[in-house]
């Protein structure tokens, strides 16, 4: 529900017991119990770290399957493992203040224990955000992570707000929603309460494929993700709707949605309105993505926009261009008789593109059929 296609080793971590889930794209298969859950391993160490380490040590070695799941991803469930992630987010400054989804390479997750085994509860508690509640049940959480991390060394580490609610949910939702991918529910959801058309997404989706004919399948689903949540800015004041889209989509409550999809998606919709690339506002974006990634974004932000100026946010019209190669030129070809729009912002508009991708441009206006 919360990861889809998850692949790994699950551990959630409650106050009686850890469950320990050997997860695959097609299912769960082994599974155990542990009473390692913060409370009861505390009760069981009487308090003591060193004793809790043992106890951790023998109860994680006794599951002979976790051989299989060593180097995969390490997803973690469950409220004290959520409490590690805060104040981790809080201790790196992390730019984004959304557990879900918070990834850490082995390494990272490794240092982060050391960090919270040895630090003084006072200055976990001045971390700003710090779960209070939770402090108690930070070195024994700690603990129990350390432990897993030196027993499946995983790949990475990667944190998850689901758990037992939302697990009871999905087995109680309806057979053909249960293949739906959330990132692609949320972001059509959006544009039937935004946006003014749900015609015109695909539309740009396609339009947009000769810019992008190398992307990776990832890739191409942000693209359609992107060109779903493309007018979600149209009823926003048009001096702040770059501003206000970016946070919007940034900050969008969807459990599909991991970090640098986030700031992906956040900066591409940010540029389709015409958002300065050097804006103060992009910061989380510069933080997350690397430049081949922002460049792609940025790409696809400048097209979009080339396309609501070409059709003036209409299917129809839009269908009445296409974007083209001509050897190393990009070329907008517009169908005078059904186009809406071809002044000066759409000159500009392929121009910028052109820019970003670094090729030079032209626009090619269809002479108009004569009998």
């Amino acid at each position: 529900c919360g990861i889809p296609g998850a692949s790994g080793l699950v551990a959630d971590v409650g106050g009686g017991s850890l469950e320990l889930i050997r997860l695959t794209r097609d299912g769960r298969h082994d599974a155990n119990t542990l009473p390692l859950g913060v409370i009861r391993l505390g009760d069981r160490a009487k308090g003591d770290l060193a004793a809790a380490k043992n106890l951790a040590d023998a109860d994680i070695n006794a599951v002979s399957w976790l051989s299989k799941v060593k180097e995969d991803t390490l997803y973690l469930v469950g409220g004290a493992f959520r409490a590690l992630a805060r104040l981790h987010i809080a201790r790196m400054q992390y730019p984004l203040n959304i557990v879900h989804y918070y990834t850490l390479e082995a390494e990272e997750a490794r240092e982060m224990t050391g960090w919270l085994l040895h630090a003084p509860r006072r200055s976990l508690e001045r971390l700003p955000g710090a779960p209070k509640k939770r402090l108690d049940d930070v070195p024994f959480a700690a603990t129990v992570l350390r432990r897993l991390l030196r027993k499946v060394q995983p790949s990475k580490v990667v944190f998850c707000v689901d758990g037992l609610r939302e697990g009871w949910y999905m087995l109680n939702v309806a057979p053909d929603c249960l293949p739906q991918d959330p990132m692609e529910v949320v972001a059509q959801d959006m544009c039937a309460r935004l946006g003014r058309s749900n015609k015109v997404p695909e539309a740009l989706f396609k339009w947009t494929n000769p810019l992008f004919l190398k992307e990776g399948r990832r890739a191409k689903h942000l693209r359609r993700i992107a060109c779903w949540l493309s007018d979600v800015g149209s009823h926003d004041h048009p001096e702040y709707r770059a501003e206000q889209t970016y946070w919007r989509i940034l900050r969008v409550q969807g459990v599909g949605f991991d970090h640098e999809a986030r700031a992906w998606l956040a900066l591409a919709l940010a540029v389709r309105y015409a958002a300065d690339t050097m804006a103060d506002f992009l910061a989380t974006s510069r933080a997350l993505l690397d430049e081949s990634a922002w460049r792609q974004a940025v790409s696809l932000g400048q097209a979009l926009r080339l396309g609501y100026s070409v059709s003036g946010g209409t299917a129809v019209l839009l269908e009445g261009t296409q974007l083209a190669w001509q050897g190393k030129e990009l070329v907008l070809e517009l169908a005078s008789s059904r186009v809406a729009v071809k002044g000066e912002s759409v000159g500009r508009s392929l121009s910028r593109l052109g820019q970003t991708l670094d090729v030079a441009t032209r626009l090619i206006e269809a002479a108009p059929n004569v009998k």
